[in-house]
């Protein structure tokens, strides 16, 4: 919100209210608070108009402008997530996006890589449970130093292996 205020005749210049100058002009109480009206409503019919309030008329008016601005400034803070992007865990809310037969699915293909059935070779079932550990592709590929591309086609040759070996 845009203001000047007047005390005693002298007029200062136009600034930005916050919560700091919301504070000073509560005690120094000034005369007359003139508001500029697009701060208020940007899409008035009387824009680039200036509002002379009375000093309590403003205040209340400021108050609620400030409790306005905190409640936005804290529903922002709910909603933002400081971390850096390396620190957040791509499956985090893994548990939003999978089913109870993804998971299942995923444990069964675990239990076989486990296992000492050789159907998969040494290659195809570490990249294998890489994929089934969360890690795109892409990334599969720079850990085997091989493109996304040939890493897709290892994984999902590996899928295709033990759907037959278990047919």
């Amino acid at each position: 919100m845009l203001i000047k205020i007047a005390k005693n005749g002298i007029e200062s210049e136009w600034f930005q209210l916050t919560k700091k100058h919301h504070r000073t002009l509560l005690l120094e109480k000034p005369d007359v608070v003139f508001v500029h009206i697009d701060s208020l409503y940007p899409k008035s019919p009387e824009s680039g108009q200036n509002v002379e309030l009375s000093f309590p008329c403003f205040n209340l008016l400021a108050r609620e402008f400030v409790l306005e601005e905190n409640r936005q400034e804290k529903q922002n803070e709910r909603h933002q997530d400081y971390r850096a992007v390396e620190d957040i865990n791509p499956r985090e809310n893994g548990a939003l996006m999978t089913s109870l037969e993804e998971i299942y699915l995923r444990q069964e293909i675990k239990r076989i890589l486990n296992g000492p059935s050789n159907v998969l070779t040494d290659l195809q079932q570490r990249r294998l449970r890489l994929f089934l550990d969360g890690y795109t592709l892409t990334r599969i590929g720079e850990i085997e130093g091989i493109s996304h591309t040939a890493a897709r086609k290892s994984v999902f040759s590996a899928i295709e292996k033990i759907k037959k070996h278990f047919e």
